[in-house]
This record gives structure tokens, sequence and C-alpha cells, in this order.
């Protein structure tokens, strides 16, 4: 805040809220200072505020928005620019007098994207149930990728009594070249190329993986595009440690894959952090100028998508280390036939 120049920061982003209070509700705002730290919200939420929160005074919203900050004296307040409607603002000008406001934009992430030891357990327990989920699968020959979908879910729900990261992605044949398709009514067909993508919430944390098989027998191109996506996660892994450039893991695994022929066939970026969201900082991408640092935990997910043909994608969560990383994801990747 003092490197942004600012005396107070209102925090509005839900996730954000919830990191800093344990608040699991939908309406609720901090308001940090160098003196001050209060939750504020509505007759809805305020028992639930009192029993959930701590480390902070709660305070009972009970007039219309805007918020009444005058008796706390800010100067300047800074304010979460991508959780604030521009109609929020225009009545905050109006109605905060002399307050200069100054929109902020990833404080809190920034926070969050390293991990304390409580947060890694808990990652660390999801990523062991979404590696146990590809054991409980059972793809059967003419089944759709919705029926598929509805097996993934309920499984989480039943054995494991947990909810899902994301909307799991399940994709057959030539519909694996889209990163993020829908499942649908297409039937698997032996031979064709299976995606799975998918992760759990474990007491707020997610997970994320990426498994990619051939049903029937393996054929060269599969054989040989599998093996360059496979190779390039290895390097991109291989070059995680504290101090290296996020761009730089994008480089190692986009590089091979360039040399291979593939330039124009991995377009997302390699990866992206994880937490109490499925998408969060850091970003590994080739245009991301920060750098690793221990407890830090995101996805390695390189991929190589062929229109008309298909995709593969291998996805696993690492944790940054004092030296290098731990790979979390332990379901096996080896280029092998998927028995059915």
């Amino acid at each position: 805040m003092d490197e942004r120049d600012i005396t107070a920061l209102l925090v509005s982003n839900p996730v954000n809220v919830k990191y800093l209070t344990g608040f699991t509700g939908t309406f609720g705002f901090v308001l940090l200072t160098h003196r001050h730290r209060v939750f504020f919200t509505d007759s809805r939420y305020f028992e639930r505020a009192q029993k959930e929160t701590s480390g902070v005074k709660i305070e009972l919203i009970k007039q219309s928005w805007p918020l009444d900050l005058k008796k706390y004296k800010i100067k300047t307040l800074g304010f979460e620019a991508d959780s604030v409607y521009y109609s929020i603002y225009k009545d905050w000008r109006k109605k905060l007098g002399r307050m200069k406001l100054v929109p902020t934009r990833h404080i809190i992430e920034e926070v969050r994207q390293v991990k304390d030891d409580k947060e890694i357990k808990i990652i660390k327990e999801a990523v062991d149930i979404t590696d146990s989920l590809v054991e409980d699968i059972k793809l059967k020959i003419g089944m759709t990728e919705f029926d598929l979908f509805g097996q993934i879910e309920d499984i989480m729900l039943e054995k494991y009594k947990l909810k899902p990261s994301f909307s799991v992605i399940t994709a057959f044949g030539e519909n694996t070249s889209m990163p993020h398709a829908l499942p649908g009514k297409k039937k698997l067909r032996r031979g064709d190329i299976v995606l799975l993508d998918m992760g759990v919430i474990n007491e707020g944390y997610s997970s994320d993986l990426t498994r990619t098989f051939l049903t029937g027998k393996i054929t060269r191109k599969f054989s040989q595009v599998y093996s360059v996506v496979l190779e390039a996660q290895h390097l991109a892994i291989a070059s995680i440690r504290p101090g290296v450039r996020f761009c730089d893991v994008d480089t190692a695994a986009r590089k091979y894959i360039a040399k291979k022929g593939y330039q124009n066939n991995f377009g997302h970026a390699l990866g992206h952090g994880i937490g109490l969201t499925i998408h969060e900082l850091p970003r590994i991408s080739g245009t991301s100028q920060g750098v690793l640092e221990k407890g830090m935990i995101f996805s390695v997910e390189p991929g190589i998508y062929i229109p008309r043909w298909g995709g593969i994608r291998i996805e696993d969560l690492v944790l940054v280390t004092d030296d290098g990383c731990e790979v979390l994801s332990k379901s096996p990747k080896k280029l092998e036939e998927y028995k059915l």
C-alpha cells in the first residue's frame, strides 16, 4: 500500500475477502489501514461473519452503498479495479467527498500466490484425490463425452464428497484439438484420442490435472506428438527453481515444441497458479516477467492441437521448493495403450 501511495485499501473481491478473513459469504468488504482492519457486511451475513472471520472488527452496514468511511479519515483510498463496477465508482466519486480514489490491481493476489504450509497440505490432498479419480474412471466404446463427464462428476460427489473445481473437460477424437472443448454427444470409438481435464475443491482449494489417452493400438503419429508434449513438459519442470522468470519456464517448453515443428499448434500459456481459484497468479507465459518464489504452486501444461486430427495436453501441478520443485501430480503419464 505504501508503494502505491495509498493510506487505505478497500478489498471487495470475494476470494480476496475470504483469504483475508475466512468469510465464505457473497457480500462483504474489508478495509485495511495502518490502524484498522474492518469487515463490513449486512444483516444477512452478520451472524455468519461473527462465526467465520478472525482478525477483523465487524461493522454492520445499515445503509445503502457506498460504505460510510468518513470516521476513518482516509485521504487516499485504493480499491480493487478488477472487481468494482464503473457505476459504483461513479457513486463513490459523488459521495465520498475529497477522498482520493486510486484503482489498484493484484495487491492481495500477489500475496496469495505464495502458499503457506497449511495451504500446501490442503492442495496436496486435492491433487491426491484427483490422481485417484483417473483410476476410478471407466471408459467404454460407444459412451458419449457427456456420459464420461457425468461419470467423473458423480464419482467426485459420491465417493469423495467433493465438488469439481471447474466444469470437467471430456473430449474424444478430433474434438480434443479444442483446448477447452465442451462435452457433447460424440461417441467414443476404438482408436480415438481421449482428453480429460479435471480437478476437485478441497477445503476451498482447487486441483487441476490433464491426461490424454489413445484407445486401441498406439499409432505412429500419436506416439510422436505425445512424446514431444511430454518432453516439453520435462524441460519446463527441469527449469523451475526460485529466481527463475515465469517467461523462461514457458520458453523452455515452447522452444522445444517449435523445434519439432509445432510452433503454431501451442497457443495458450504454459501454466497458471492455483489455490482458492482454479486460475490465479502466477501466470506462466511468454510475457510474464515475475520470478518464481518458494511456495508457489502452478500448473505445467504444454499441448499440441491439430485441427481435424486431435490434441494432446499433459498437465501436472508443481510446488516451488528451496532449490527446485516438487511435482505434486502422480497419475501415470507414460505413453502406453489405454486398456478398455
